[in-house]
């Protein structure tokens, strides 16, 4: 077993060409979380060290998601500004998630903004393959309110050097 390099997970171990795959019971981290990477990676130490960067650095791409996104929301000329709509008012009609629904995840039933929307985001994703249209490594985080209430999610891609190229939603 390879330990990962990583300051904030220093618990995660790996094999070299085989996938790897943790859920929230399987490691200490401040959120619901999910973490895979392809086996095409783990056997390359730089590829591996990349993402214990990036894992190292998870508060601030989560930050980066919620300011694009947030940007998107704001931009109506945006190509994903209809997308990111369409994600956050399924999220908070009630006849989609009702009202316990509602309140569990923003703790209101009522005027639910997109700021408030957005601050309740989390990440119940995060991990690394190779991208086919890139043709080299990215990330992939899923922000989701939370999966006891909505298997929606909202899918950031990043980059190696932690710009974001796509977003995505998904179910």
């Amino acid at each position: 077993m390879i330990k990962l390099n990583s300051k904030k997970f220093p618990d995660i171990f790996y094999e070299s060409d085989k996938e790897i795959y943790y859920h929230t019971s399987q490691t200490d981290t401040p959120f619901d979380f999910k973490f895979d990477v392809s086996e095409d990676l783990t056997n390359s130490t730089e590829a591996m060290n990349l993402i214990g960067s990036f894992l190292d650095d998870i508060d601030n791409l989560k930050e980066q998601a919620l300011l694009f996104v947030g940007s998107i929301i704001t931009d109506k000329k945006h190509k994903c500004h209809d997308l990111v709509i369409y994600f956050f008012d399924e999220q908070k009609d009630v006849s989609v998630v009702g009202e316990e629904g509602l309140n569990k995840m923003f703790g209101t039933t009522c005027h639910i903004s997109y700021d408030l929307m957005l601050k309740c985001l989390k990440v119940v994703r995060f991990g690394s393959y190779i991208d086919s249209g890139l043709n080299k490594q990215a990330f992939i985080m899923d922000l989701s309110f939370g999966r006891s209430y909505t298997d929606e999610l909202l899918v950031i891609y990043f980059d190696t050097n932690k710009n974001i190229f796509c977003i995505a939603h998904e179910s």
